[in-house]
């Protein structure tokens, strides 16, 4: 059993400049799960301690949070896809296809028995594994599957399936970077084509070349607010200029 106080996601002493202002979190390990809960009613450590053994007694009997066993498979078909679609299409058509070694893995084992463990044997069950070529896979891929794994536990959370994410300790496998850049002469090429039906293309382009932002997390998102005058200077007024044209384009 652990009884700590929690600020921003961090365990804190009681020398903390935000010690009292930060809550009470129980972590504690049963039935082969992991659990961390904050205890938010709690204003002392005697208040949680007897909330969390309380919290202990609701799990035994599945009734804290109205946690319902529930499989893998199942929940992950009926309703994290279909949460998925709705709220992030641009996501669900990789969700699909990674999905099936998922399924395969975990078959009709209920979402509650995904341990920490479990998730290290997935990680060692995907390295015997091969891609459709007939390769390896590397390790930028198992790590996309298991950063699903835990969207999707994170969804079961949300839907007070789940109590805590299985997926939080565990260690990305090592990935191989790659970099892929525009030389001078395919700067030049580029530009020459953005015209007539492309000149629309024009300003997101010279942002992204300028700027090197990723299109969908930081491009498609830039707002007139994220201009900052700490950003401003003589060196890139050009650029300045330009992606304040594409912003009033919208």
């Amino acid at each position: 059993m652990s009884i700590y106080k929690r600020w921003k996601g961090r365990k804190i002493s009681p020398d903390h400049p935000h010690w009292r202002d930060a809550r009470w979190t129980a972590e504690f390990i049963l039935k082969g799960r992991r659990v961390i809960q904050a205890i938010p009613e709690a204003r002392t450590q005697a208040e949680a301690v007897r909330a969390e053994t309380k919290l202990r007694e609701d799990i035994y009997h599945r009734r804290y949070g109205s946690v319902k066993d529930v499989g893998y498979t199942d929940f992950f078909e009926n309703s994290y896809l279909p949460w998925l679609k709705g709220h992030h299409p641009a996501s669900y058509r990789d969700a699909v296809s990674r999905g099936n070694p998922l399924r395969e893995f975990f078959a009709t084992r209920k979402l509650q028995e995904i341990t920490t463990k479990e998730c290290e044997r997935l990680k060692v069950f995907l390295k015997r594994g091969d891609t459709p070529r007939g390769k390896p896979r590397s390790g930028t891929t198992i790590n996309r599957y298991v950063y699903l794994l835990s969207a999707v536990c994170s969804r079961a959370i949300a839907e007070e399936r789940l109590n805590s994410n299985p997926c939080v300790r565990i260690k990305d496998e090592p990935e191989k970077g790659r970099e892929r850049y525009l030389t001078p002469h395919e700067h030049t090429k580029l530009r020459a084509v953005l015209e007539g039906d492309l000149d629309f293309l024009r300003l997101p382009i010279e942002v992204s070349l300028g700027t090197g932002l990723r299109k969908r997390i930081e491009l498609l998102r830039l707002r007139k607010v994220s201009i900052s005058i700490s950003m401003l200077d003589r060196s890139s007024f050009r650029l300045e200029v330009v992606m304040w044209k594409y912003l009033q384009a919208g």
